[in-house]
C-alpha cells in the first residue's frame, strides 16, 4: 500500500510550480507516525508530575481527605514518605483539633449560661430576703409606734431581743 502526497515546488519556471507526487510506502509512514507519537510520548513522559495537594486543599474537600488518608493507612511506607500522606494527616488533625474547640466553646457557653441562670437565682431570693426583711421592718415599727406586740421576726428585724422584750409576742409554735 502506498500513500500519494503532494507537495508544490517552488522554482522560477511554470514548470517547477507544478505539484510533485511523492509515494510513500506504508512502512514509511508507519515509522513516521511512530516517531512523532514517540516523541509526543516522550514529550508528555518529561512533564512534571502534578503538585501535591496542600494542607487548605484536603481542608475544604473532605471526600479527598478520606480517601488520600484510606490510601496512605494501606501503604505504610507511603504514609511516611508522600508529602500529599503528610498533608491529609495534617488537614485531618486540624479538623478534628477545630471540632474539638467548636465543641469546647459550646460546653463553655452552656456551662456559662449556667452560671448565669443559677447566679439570677441567687440575686432573685437575695432580693426577696432584703424585701421581706424591709417589710417586717415597716411593720414592727408601725406595731411598736402604735403601742402593739410584735413577732420575733418583727423584733429580730428592727434588731431587738425577743427574749428582752416586753411588746414580744412568742410564737405557739415553739
Amino acid at each position: 500500500m502506498s500513500i500519494t502526497v503532494w507537495v508544490p515546488r517552488t522554482g522560477d519556471n511554470d514548470q517547477m510550480k507544478a505539484k510533485t507526487k511523492i509515494e510513500l510506502s506504508h512502512r514509511c509512514v508507519a515509522l513516521r507516525v511512530g516517531l512523532v507519537g514517540s516523541l509526543l510520548g516522550v514529550l508528555a513522559g518529561c512533564s512534571e508530575p502534578p503538585e501535591p495537594r496542600t494542607i487548605y486543599a484536603f481542608e475544604q474537600d473532605k471526600a479527598a481527605l478520606d480517601a488520600k488518608l484510606l490510601e496512605c493507612f494501606a501503604d505504610s511506607k507511603m504514609l511516611r514518605t508522600d508529602i500529599e500522606c503528610k498533608n491529609a494527616r495534617l488537614a485531618a488533625s486540624k479538623i478534628a483539633r477545630a471540632e474539638r474547640e467548636a465543641r469546647q466553646s459550646g460546653m463553655q457557653q452552656a456551662s456559662a449560661r449556667q452560671v448565669d441562670a443559677r447566679r439570677q437565682q441567687l440575686d432573685a431570693a437575695a432580693e426577696a430576703q432584703r424585701l421581706q426583711k424591709e417589710r417586717l421592718i415597716a411593720l414592727g415599727q408601725q406595731k411598736l409606734d402604735a403601742g402593739l406586740p410584735i413577732t420575733e421576726a418583727e423584733a429580730l428585724a428592727l434588731g431587738l431581743d425577743p427574749e428582752n422584750s416586753v411588746f414580744v409576742v412568742k410564737s405557739e409554735d415553739q
